[in-house]
């Protein structure tokens, strides 16, 4: 019996769950999110991407090391919405796929890097 109740404990646990990430919808992603890490060379690196109605997105990264600016870039893309994968264009060549968690968090599916919500929309 403790089975079988712990059993449908853990089904009902899931269940909202599983609801919830059928039903990712646009309004949910539209916003600014923004990541920074610290790189294996010991550079900092920033992300902000502004995702906006009609599927318009600002991409602005950047790089900074110790003593001086690195690398960075910005480009003005589209974004879309697959199930809970938002798929942004973040250059002519290259677009990035991030995964909605929910709770203002988005992880990039290539790097498992997270993303945090600065502003919705």
């Amino acid at each position: 019996m403790k089975k079988i109740t712990a059993m449908i404990l853990a089904l009902v646990c899931l269940l909202p769950s599983f609801c919830f990430a059928s039903t990712v919808e646009e309004w949910m992603v539209e916003g600014n999110w923004i990541g920074y890490w610290h790189e294996d060379n010991g550079a900092r690196s920033m992300i902000f991407i502004e995702l906006e109605e009609e599927n318009r997105a600002y991409f602005v990264t950047q790089f900074f090391h110790a003593d001086e600016p690195g690398l960075g870039r910005a480009y003005i893309g589209e974004w879309e919405l697959n199930g809970n994968i938002v798929h942004v264009k973040t250059g002519n060549n290259t677009s990035m796929n991030l995964e909605f968690k929910g709770n203002g968090v988005m992880v990039d599916t290539l790097t498992l890097r997270m993303f945090f919500l600065g502003e919705w929309r």
